[in-house]
């Protein structure tokens, strides 16, 4: 069976992620082509090194991990960009960057990389039908994430989703994840997945009704590290990804819903897209507050009769801390 790719363009973080495997020295042309175009999208050099899969770790031998110690751009930026330009690039990969600059989460909302924390790009071409399998798609990656914390710390330690995929552990915001899909037809042929997870520190904010505070693992799991989350997390994430390959988005919904921070509790939601500037925190008019009634398979939210597809949202109870008021309350 072939051993999948592991690349790092810094011996230490590959033996930080696959301890006790093989390491040794390569160049990028003696890789394939599609190997080289994706290291050269993500900006590595010609010298590199590459291992064999630590011990105990077993993948598809068409995996490439590849670890990157400090990042110039946003590697899910980089990889949307090469598959928008058609470069063939080979899937899947998993691209972590130890560091980096201009990373991001929803609408462009800057994102700070700490060493230590997990940013984790992964790239797929599932070819499945959009119908079938579009929330599912959404969704993955933050059920992947608490599965693989939950794990980690051998149950549930208060871990929920706010709506749409912000991983919280109570109040605090422990990480995101983003999805971007390219489609053909009826199908979905390439989908890129950006994950964020704060893990040994939680970067510097400033608190808002939408994000009050930041969080981060090791405060509630002590001793875990990076390669702990980063292993398990794919492990999970391989999970889902083959539950919504056999069974649709149907049983990621349920326990998408389930996780949920906002069903049956009482919100206030803001429309970014207006230029209205109504407070400190953000540009927009209010779209619905009240009881968040149902989250609809399309992912959208009924509030007192109001079907919402898009904005910001926060918990009235936060609201009410930090004396936010909108005028529909």
């Amino acid at each position: 069976m072939t051993e999948p790719l592991v690349v790092s363009d810094n011996l230490e973080n590959l033996i930080n992620i696959c301890p006790g495997s093989r390491a040794k020295r390569i160049e990028k042309t003696a890789l394939s082509l599609a190997d080289q175009e994706l290291l050269n999208c993500l900006g590595l050099p010609d010298s590199l090194f590459s291992s064999t899969l630590p011990s105990g770790i077993s993948a598809d031998g068409r995996l490439r991990i590849i670890l990157v110690d400090d990042a110039a751009d946003s590697q899910y930026d980089a990889l949307l960009a090469a598959l928008r330009a058609g470069r063939e690039l080979p899937s899947p990969a998993a691209c972590v960057a130890f560091t980096g600059r201009n990373f991001h989460g929803q609408r462009q909302r800057p994102w700070f990389a700490q060493r230590g924390n997990l940013h984790l790009t992964l790239y797929s071409q599932p070819d499945v039908n959009i119908a079938e399998t579009r929330t599912g798609l959404i969704v993955l990656p933050a059920l992947a994430a608490i599965d693989a914390i939950s794990t980690l710390a051998g149950g549930n330690i208060g871990l929920g989703i706010k709506w749409v995929n912000d991983i919280m552990i109570g109040d605090g915001k422990l990480g995101g994840v983003l999805t971007a899909t390219q489609l053909q037809g009826h199908r979905t042929e390439t989908v890129v997945f950006g994950i964020g997870l704060n893990i040994a520190a939680p970067p510097k904010i400033e608190p808002s009704p939408f994000v009050p505070q930041s969080d981060f693992l090791q405060a509630h799991l002590p001793g875990v590290s990076l390669r702990d989350v980063f292993w398990q997390f794919m492990k999970e994430f391989e999970k889902r990804y083959r539950q919504l390959l056999r069974q649709g988005s149907g049983a990621l919904l349920d326990d998408y819903r389930r996780h949920s921070l906002i069903l049956r509790r009482e919100v206030c939601i803001w429309d970014e897209d207006s230029l209205t500037n109504r407070t400190n925190w953000i540009k927009g008019e209010p779209l619905a507050c009240g009881v968040v009634s149902s989250i609809e398979d399309d992912l959208s939210l009924r509030v007192n009769d109001k079907e919402i597809y898009r904005g910001r949202v926060s918990l009235t109870r936060i609201c009410d801390r930090y004396g936010f008021k909108c005028d529909l309350q």
